[in-house]
C-alpha cells in the first residue's frame, strides 16, 4: 500500500513539474507577441516647437500637456527647457491626440498656449492651440467616437489659412468658442464658425503685448500698437516692458465708444 501510495505522489509530482515547464515557454511567448503587436500600435513623433519673439518677456521653459479623443489612451505631460526646438512623445498611431504647448515666462499664464492634434500635423502652432484647446474641451462633453471621427484636419488648416491672410488683425481666441463646441458637438460644424465676426482692430498709442503671440512680432516698443477686440467682451493686453507689472483691459463696441483700465499683474518668477 505505501509502495502504490510513493508511486502515485511520484507522478503527481513529475505531472505538476511537466505542466510547469510546458507554460512557462507559452507564457513567455504570449508576452513576446503582445509587446510586438503593441510595438506596431504606437510610434514616436517629434513635434516641432514655435519660435518664442525676442520682442516678447524672456522664454523660461514649455509645459507640455496632451491627451486623445479617447480613455484607452493616458495623457502626457512633461517640461522643457526655454532653447528647446522640439519634443517627442509616443502615441497609439491615427488616433487623434492634441498637443498643448504653454510658455512660461514671467508673464506667467497671459500668453496663449501653441498646440497641433496628431496625426494631421505634427508642427505645434500658435493657432493650432485654439484647435488643440478646443478638443480638450470637448473630450469631456462630446461623445468619444465624434471626436474621432471630426475633421480636425481641417479645422487646423481653416485656422492657419486665415492667420496667414489675417495676420494682423486674426484671433481664433476672440471667436465665440461656445459657438464653435456647440457646433462640433452638435455635428452642423461649418469653416464659417472660425470667421472672426464682431471684433474690433485698431490702434493703440502706446505698445502692449497680446496674449496671442502672433500679433506681437514688431519691436517691443513700436508705437502706435494694433490690436483687436471682441465688440463689448473685456480683452486684457500687457504694457509691452520688461517688468511685466502693468495690464490694460480694453472694452468697447464700437471705435468711438472704447474704454480702458490699468490693472496689476501678477509677478512670476524663474522656476515657478
Amino acid at each position: 500500500m505505501k509502495k502504490h501510495t510513493v508511486l502515485l505522489m511520484a507522478v503527481c509530482h513529475t505531472l505538476v513539474w511537466a505542466a510547469i515547464y510546458l507554460s512557462v515557454p507559452n507564457s513567455l511567448c504570449s508576452c513576446s507577441l503582445a509587446t510586438h503587436l503593441q510595438s506596431y500600435e504606437y510610434e514616436a513623433v517629434t513635434f516641432t516647437l514655435p519660435q518664442w519673439p525676442a520682442s516678447l518677456p524672456a522664454l523660461q521653459g514649455w509645459t507640455i500637456a496632451g491627451d486623445s479623443g479617447t480613455d484607452k489612451t493616458r495623457a502626457q505631460t512633461l517640461s522643457l527647457p526655454p532653447d528647446a526646438k522640439s519634443f517627442t512623445l509616443h502615441l497609439k498611431k491615427n488616433e487623434p491626440f492634441y498637443v498643448c504647448a504653454s510658455p512660461q515666462s514671467l508673464a506667467g499664464g497671459f500668453f496663449k498656449c501653441a498646440g497641433t492634434i496628431y496625426p494631421y500635423s505634427s508642427t505645434v502652432t500658435w493657432s493650432g492651440g485654439y484647435a488643440a484647446v478646443t478638443m480638450k474641451t470637448l473630450k469631456a462633453a462630446a461623445s468619444q467616437s465624434y471626436l474621432l471621427r471630426f475633421n480636425w484636419e481641417r479645422f487646423i488648416n481653416v485656422l492657419e489659412q486665415k492667420q496667414q491672410n489675417q495676420s494682423a488683425t486674426y484671433n481664433p481666441w476672440l471667436l465665440d468658442s461656445s459657438e464653435v463646441l456647440q457646433a462640433i458637438a452638435y455635428h452642423n460644424f461649418t469653416a464659417t464658425k472660425l470667421n472672426n465676426s464682431g471684433t474690433l482692430a485698431f490702434e493703440l498709442d502706446f505698445p502692449v503685448f497680446s496674449s496671442y503671440v502672433p500679433q506681437n512680432q514688431g519691436p517691443p516698443d513700436e508705437t502706435p500698437a494694433q490690436i483687436s477686440i471682441k465688440k463689448g467682451i473685456p480683452s486684457l493686453f500687457m504694457l509691452a516692458d520688461s517688468t511685466c507689472k502693468t495690464g490694460v483691459i480694453v472694452c468697447g463696441t464700437s471705435l468711438k465708444n472704447l474704454s480702458m483700465d490699468f490693472i496689476s499683474m501678477p509677478i512670476f518668477t524663474e522656476g515657478i
